[in-house]
């Protein structure tokens, strides 16, 4: 689910998790697997929850990908 609830963990949030994706991947280009080790590196990162942010940037036009790497557009 995307929208927190005040019962949730905002540390496993799809929103939370695809800010510090979208801030990761300004700084530099990673594929999926590197990109997913180094968030959940932090935390214990369930790899759905992973994949939300993912297509939630990718809906919303703020990454890119191209040839197994992931770009950010904005």
């Amino acid at each position: 689910m995307l929208t927190p609830t005040k019962h949730g963990d905002l540390q496993k949030n799809a929103i939370v998790i695809a800010s510090e994706l979208l801030s990761l991947l300004g700084k530099k280009n990673y594929n999926i697997d590197e990109l997913y080790r180094k968030v959940s590196s932090k935390r214990t990162l369930p790899l759905d929850i992973f994949n939300d942010a993912l297509v939630f940037l990718y809906l919303i036009e703020a990454i890119e990908l191209k040839e197994s790497t992931i770009y950010s557009i904005v």
